[in-house]
């Protein structure tokens, strides 16, 4: 009995430790899942947040990448214009020299014609005279030949005074005239660094008021797609086009107005100083003449009076 006893109790104490064994197995199965499942969704967690921030700064430095090669595509083509226009002022402002060199050379060019044709008139008039004087003086006495000698000798000294008083007038006119073409230059220089100064000042404000606008859109519209970004840009970079082609256009109508401004003020000038010129040749002319008729009348009456009689 004791020995069934035993048997029994043995029995029972394998099972109930089976069966604690059993449920302590269990247990820890569970507990085991329950932490593995903590720590794979742990990991999980861990993994979806740095792909998430990975994929944010990736998203942050292709758009920085593609704001800075735009900016860059804008400078190149902003450099290239404005060296393009700089070209073209230059070529007009060259053109426009050479223009004004040509005019003012043949005005002088002209005037120097002008001067010696008449000088010449004058000459071969003096020498007709003189001509005709000598062989009616042959003819009539030798009186009439003293007072044509005279006369000739008193017309030779009047032309070299009168191409001396040309000579001068002329040097004096074109040191004037080269200074008021310096002055007007350099004051046309100065203008012309104003203007740019001031234009450079306004389009560098505008350039930044609309960097300003641009970062404010792609800050604001920085998650929607690409299409939407680069038509923006497009239509900004249009925009900025449009409002540099019609300043281009203004500035060139201006520049057209100034120069034939000047044409005209400088055809203006010349002619009045051309009149002015002629009216103190005239009477500087005249007032000569009369001084030397009235000078050879008083020193010589008598062969006056014999040319008198003899005409």
């Amino acid at each position: 009995m004791r020995r069934a006893a035993v048997t029994l109790q043995s029995h029972w104490r394998g099972r109930s430790a089976r069966r604690q064994l059993g449920a302590q197995h269990v247990a820890a199965v569970t507990v085991q899942a329950a932490w593995r499942c903590h720590v794979q969704r742990r990991a999980f967690c861990r993994q979806r947040r740095a792909a998430v921030r990975i994929q944010s700064h990736v998203r942050r430095r292709a758009g920085v990448a593609r704001l800075t090669a735009a900016r860059t595509a804008a400078t190149v083509i902003q450099a290239a214009w404005r060296g393009h226009s700089t070209r073209t002022k230059m070529c007009q402002r060259a053109e426009a020299a050479v223009r004004v060199q040509a005019g003012w050379r043949g005005w002088a060019t002209r005037s120097r014609f002008f001067a010696q044709k008449r000088a010449a008139v004058v000459i071969q008039a003096h020498a007709r005279r003189r001509a005709a004087q000598s062989s009616f003086a042959e003819q009539r006495s030798a009186v009439v030949t003293l007072q044509a000698a005279w006369r000739g000798r008193a017309a030779r000294l009047l032309a070299r005074q009168v191409r001396a008083a040309i000579v001068i007038q002329k040097l004096v006119r074109g040191a004037a005239a080269q200074r008021q073409f310096i002055a007007a230059r350099a004051a046309a220089i100065r203008i012309q660094s104003a203007w740019r100064c001031a234009e450079h000042r306004r389009r560098y404000k505008a350039l930044q008021s609309a960097t300003v606008r641009v970062q404010a859109a792609f800050r604001c519209y920085r998650g929607r797609s690409v299409f939407q970004r680069q038509r923006a840009s497009a239509m900004t970079i249009q925009s900025a086009w449009r409002a540099h082609v019609d300043l281009l256009r203004w500035r060139t109508e201006v520049a057209k107005r100034r120069v034939a401004a000047v044409i005209i003020q400088a055809a203006v000038r010349s002619r009045r100083d051309r009149a002015r010129y002629l009216k103190l040749r005239g009477a500087a002319v005249k007032v000569r003449t009369l001084r030397i008729i009235s000078s050879a009348e008083c020193s010589c009456p008598l062969l006056d009076h014999f040319h008198n009689r003899a005409s």
